[in-house]
């Protein structure tokens, strides 16, 4: 193998293919400077169990290869543990000659939080998606054993070939979802958009959607399906973004979604309000998200801003403290605790195209040096 590489087995959808809605994330972008060899966990488990083709299986057995897994939480040694456990077995290995990245969303479960802090401990590394506030998990991270990724965009954004604006201004190229190009606000013929489940988590969102209605006397493009995450059309979901100047990120579960990120790769201006939570949410607050964007940037002005900061929070941002500790959010995007903080803004920007312009190009740079940061770390820790 090159020596910037990386070997892993995907727990694919299907045999042969891979889960588009990680990998074009994951494997297509933070591992994309790796030369990588796949297998999905599927054809390695026949050729284990039922073809009896060790050699082929082989070279995945071997130290540093990396398994992606979606783990759940209530039974963490799966079925999927225990056929793996059979292999490295036969092939005289450990989980420490491996690493793992776990994709998970389930919520967290404070009785099995000791079985987590085992089960990773095990691994020579863990990179994992959805920060999870526990101690054992925050000393792993401090020994460098376990570090988190975000989300990212999803497989919608890479999947969808072409976008078209009937009525595009003249002068202004078509956009494409891979391309760089990006609208900017004044060609966006939607002030703000939102297009999500309700069986998300959060079954108040087209409450929330009326309530910022009301307060902005603005219309909000889209709707709230009734049915299952990831239902609809994907196609109108892409456009919305790319049309829209402000994308409203109502949290299902989990403040971090796929929503706010795709947001930001569409150069659309994503919103989070912090007003909105309910019992069953992972966090009351957006603590939840805050640990994710710790990472050093530098601004537009050319300024070294650090996107979480104990304190007086810096100036030109929608900075609050969200309790807990003094912590401020730096980032870019539009992050307020109410509705009423929100409409103010809104209008703040909407009679100010020079500051919304520059707000959006912001945006798409913390995004790119986010992504750059990330691809880094991840890279660093799962490329050999």
């Amino acid at each position: 193998m090159d020596a910037k590489s990386v070997r892993y087995v995907y727990l694919c959808q299907k045999s042969g293919s891979g889960n588009p809605y990680e990998r074009a994330w994951i494997a297509d972008y933070l591992l994309q400077d790796c030369a990588q060899e796949m297998i999905c966990w599927y054809d390695l488990r026949k050729a284990f169990f039922d073809n009896k083709q060790y050699e082929s299986v082989r070279p995945f057995m071997l130290p540093g290869t990396v398994f992606f897994f979606q783990l759940d939480i209530k039974d963490i040694y799966s079925y999927l543990i225990a056929d793996l456990m059979q292999m490295m077995t036969h092939f005289g290995r450990k989980f420490d000659d491996f690493a793992l990245v776990h994709m998970s969303d389930q919520q967290q479960n404070p009785h099995n939080a000791t079985m987590y802090g085992d089960f990773y401990r095990r691994w020579h590394h863990v990179a994992r998606n959805y920060h999870w506030d526990e101690g054992f998990l925050e000393e792993l991270q401090s020994q460098g054993q376990l570090s988190y990724f975000p989300l990212g965009y999803s497989s919608h954004l890479k999947t969808l070939s072409y976008i078209s604006f009937s009525k595009r201004p003249a002068g202004q190229a078509s956009v494409h979802a891979l391309s760089k190009e990006v609208l900017k606000p004044k060609y966006r013929p939607y002030t703000m958009s939102f297009l999500g489940n309700r069986k998300s988590g959060n079954n108040k969102r087209a409450d929330h959607l009326k309530e910022i209605e009301f307060a902005t006397g603005r219309n909000i493009t889209g709707q709230v399906r009734y049915d299952g995450f990831g239902k609809g059309s994907p196609q109108q979901y892409v456009d919305l973004m790319h049309k829209s100047k402000f994308c409203i990120s109502i949290r299902g579960q989990f403040v971090e979604c796929y929503r706010l990120y795709d947001a930001l790769e569409t150069g659309c201006i994503p919103v989070i309000i912090d007003e909105f939570k309910l019992k069953n949410y992972l966090s009351q607050h957006s603590e939840q998200l805050l640990p994710i964007l710790t990472f050093p940037w530098t601004n537009i002005l050319g300024q070294s801003v650090t996107s979480l900061e104990r304190g007086e929070g810096r100036s030109n941002y929608q900075d609050f403290n969200t309790g807990g500790g003094g912590l401020h959010v730096t980032a870019p995007f539009v992050y307020v605790r109410t509705v009423a903080e929100f409409s103010a803004l809104l209008d703040q920007l909407l009679h100010s195209e020079s500051s919304l312009e520059a707000l959006q190009a912001e945006n798409m740079l913390w995004w790119d040096q986010m992504k750059k940061h990330y691809k880094a770390e991840m890279s660093g820790k799962l490329c050999s």
